[in-house]
């Protein structure tokens, strides 16, 4: 089949187009005859555009797609997990791009039947032979069985399982089939409704054959069907039920941060807490949240170093401008989390970090731009300084950020920094 052109549908925002934006991911038409996916703003440099169409190719840009969204999925399941008020119409992408992956690669799961014969072909099975089968004995005392019982397999593709894993199949190739050149009008449509069984029964017999399954590959297809079947409605099709948005992207953007530069998934005993004392009773406050938190001791005890890392999803476009950056109360809120987190993790070097997107033209992953710092500070300690890194947005999305690279080109970067503000200090006063 011809691949399915998806440039057409997407939107690429410049940094002019900022404050007009007002999602990032795929949006259904008001009318739900279509859908638009909208990237990040700067995601893609501009000499990957010519007369406004980009040149990279469908491939390339299908992938782009799918990590996008995989992104923005995972960001939305975590405000749900840490806000149960907020509800979300959860599509399970990641189930959706397994089934169509694990489709073009296996073909539809068929159950396998063990079928028995009496005839000398096939595997032998010893036990049912000697069970239901007489015994001659020749001269020298050796049994002889004038027919074995053999075992053979069967493939029923009229199951259940296989009805409703076609049925997952279509459903998943209808959504995103464009993004793997699969074409639903080429599938089977299974129907399945009420008549047919109504979705409880489908959810505990695929749940009850998931728990008497020991094949691990089983067992994840049952799981990825299950997560299908939970969330889809008989009747509709389509992008009928859903969009995949999140309306600035700084979420989402965050969550990649921790992902690709933190190591600590507990950051509550990290939280500075503010408290009133009224009348002599002490009460908490709301707490400040880092966003993510990267301890060296967790890979080398002796190495007592931490950085604290807030991720700011902002434009910064030039260097020879601080437009775009952190502003003072990001740099006040930053220099408390350090403060707080050098009392609970006594002896530890604690360091603060911006990270920020930008968009390269070239393969450079992360670069350093500077530091901030307060000046109603001393700035004599290791968290005064909020050293700022920018970060490829595309790199960080498509998965290209090696977590231990990146944070050692950071703490290089830092130490390479604090060497030369000693030396300058030192020249300035003559030592």
């Amino acid at each position: 089949m011809n691949k399915i052109s998806v440039s057409k549908y997407c939107i690429f925002p410049k940094i002019s187009d900022y404050s007009k934006i007002d999602c990032i991911g795929l949006k259904i038409d008001e009318n739900k005859k279509g859908f638009k996916i909208i990237f990040p703003v700067n995601y893609f440099p501009e000499n990957y555009f010519e007369n406004n169409e980009i040149k990279i190719s469908e491939d390339e840009l299908k992938e782009n797609i799918k990590n996008l969204l995989l992104a923005i999925y995972k960001s939305n399941l975590s405000q749900i997990y840490d806000d149960k008020s907020r509800k979300y119409d959860t599509c399970p992408i990641d189930s959706i791009f397994w089934i169509i992956r694990n489709y073009i690669e296996n073909g539809y799961y068929r159950e396998v039947e063990s079928v028995y014969k009496k005839e000398s072909k096939g595997k032998i099975d010893w036990k049912k032979t000697i069970k239901n089968n007489n015994f001659l004995i020749d001269n020298n005392f050796n049994l002889l069985y004038p027919k074995f019982i053999t075992k053979h397999f069967k493939y029923n593709e009229s199951s259940l399982i296989t009805l409703v894993h076609k049925y997952c199949v279509y459903i998943a190739s209808d959504l995103f089939g464009f993004i793997y050149n699969l074409d639903p009008k080429t599938l089977e449509r299974p129907e399945i409704d009420e008549e047919t069984a109504s979705k409880e029964f489908l959810l505990n017999m695929l749940m009850e054959e998931y728990t008497k399954s020991f094949l691990d590959s089983k067992k994840e297809l049952l799981l990825n069907m299950i997560k299908i079947l939970e969330w889809k409605t008989y009747g509709k099709s389509g992008f009928d039920m859903f969009s995949i948005t999140e309306s600035k992207f700084e979420v989402t953007f965050e969550n990649l941060v921790d992902e690709n530069f933190g190591n600590i998934n507990d950051l509550k005993p990290y939280y500075p807490i503010g408290i009133w004392n009224i009348n002599g009773i002490k009460t908490k406050s709301s707490c400040l949240r880092e966003d993510s938190i990267y301890d060296f001791s967790k890979n080398n005890i002796s190495n007592k170093k931490i950085f604290i890392i807030d991720a700011k999803y902002y434009v910064y476009a030039s260097e020879n401008s601080q437009k775009g950056l952190p502003d003072t109360s990001s740099i006040a809120k930053q220099i408390i989390y350090g403060e707080s987190v050098s009392k609970k993790k006594e002896n530890y070097e604690v360091y603060n970090i911006f990270i920020i997107p930008f968009c390269s033209q070239d393969t450079e992953k992360i670069k350093y731009v500077g530091y901030a710092y307060g000046d109603w500070r001393d700035n004599d300690k290791t968290y005064d300084k909020i050293y700022t890194f920018k970060v490829n947005l595309r790199s960080l999305i498509n998965g290209k950020i090696k977590k231990e690279a990146s944070i050692n080109y950071i703490s290089n970067k830092i130490a390479e920094e604090e060497r030369y503000q000693k030396n300058y200090i030192g020249e300035k006063n003559g030592i």
